[in-house]
């Protein structure tokens, strides 16, 4: 949200509408969501991936979301992947959302045929009609997979979800991505720690805020 800092948008939310309003990153959500009814109802610990034009994250522990010293863990699009890669939207270079999102696969689309085409339109027409799609996936994905390695190796999770519209609407990038993720996992964990995709695709984050509510609310009250 360029522009916007100190903006109290819970408590004016609050006043406007009179109801109780609650505020969470949308990967937090998404990972919540899959906890308590996707892909992760059989852990505790959990690190979920975000792959949209950008890419976020949420980390799972103890069956609650991690948020970190101030409230800013799991920006996982921001793990450095290539020193000298190209520059990310928050000023660094060579983050994990300035080689493998989205909006990635789009510019490099553009460069290619010189066409702007939206993200969603280019997965659903699939590399049959664009094969230069099959290098933008595969490279983008592996890189995907380096950031899984990263995190299964320093948090050791039990499992990794991967989610958001790339992970949907291509198989070849999630395959890419679990492929380089086996082979730089740590030998003892590769095979042990899972890999999957999300069970509640678009609707994770939606059901993971549902959850929030219904944890401050209701949950509360029984």
């Amino acid at each position: 949200m360029p522009g916007w800092r100190n903006v109290p948008l819970r408590d004016l939310l609050t006043q406007e509408f009179q109801v109780s309003c609650y505020i969470e990153k949308d990967a937090n959500a998404a990972a919540l969501g899959e906890l308590k009814y996707g892909a992760g109802k059989d852990v505790n610990d959990l690190v979920y991936i975000m792959v949209d034009v950008g890419i976020g994250g949420g980390i799972i522990v103890n069956d609650d979301i991690y948020r970190g010293f101030l409230g800013g863990a799991g920006e996982i699009g921001h793990m450095m992947i290539d020193a000298s890669g190209p520059p990310c939207n928050c000023g660094s270079n060579g983050c994990l959302e300035a080689v493998a999102s989205g909006i990635v696969i789009e510019r490099e689309v553009y460069r290619e045929i010189g066409t702007n085409i939206r993200l969603e339109q280019l997965l659903q027409d699939g590399i049959g009609q664009h094969p230069f799609l099959h290098k933008s996936l595969v490279q983008a994905g592996q890189y995907l997979g380096i950031a899984v390695a990263n995190l299964c190796n320093a948090l050791n999770p039990p499992l990794v979800i991967l989610g958001g519209k790339v992970v949907e609407g291509s198989d070849l990038y999630f395959e890419q991505a679990i492929e380089r993720a086996r082979q730089r996992i740590l030998p003892d964990f590769a095979q042990r720690i899972q890999i999957v995709r999300a069970k509640l695709g678009g609707l994770s984050g939606a059901i993971g805020a549902a959850t929030i509510v219904f944890q401050n609310t209701v949950y509360q009250t029984i």
